[in-house]
């Protein structure tokens, strides 16, 4: 499994077609993902989840910016 993670900032002051059409999308990759991800080995799931939180503690200051914001 060769997947790539694609997180693009979305503006906060999106129209509500283009909310719309955002999640629709977002869930299309959200199926085709699980979809892979059920079919893929224990070493590349482990692989997926240790590149996920590597992420994570690389992004941590922009997410609580943005988590901030929700509060």
């Amino acid at each position: 499994m060769n997947a790539t993670l694609n997180a693009k900032a979305q503006p906060t002051d999106m129209a509500p077609e283009a909310t719309q059409a955002s999640m629709q999308i977002l869930g299309q990759q959200a199926k085709v993902a699980s979809a892979a991800m059920a079919k893929a080995s224990t070493a590349t799931k482990n692989s997926a989840l240790k590149r996920l939180a590597a992420l994570l503690r690389e992004n941590t200051e922009a997410l609580q910016i943005d988590n901030a914001k929700d509060l």
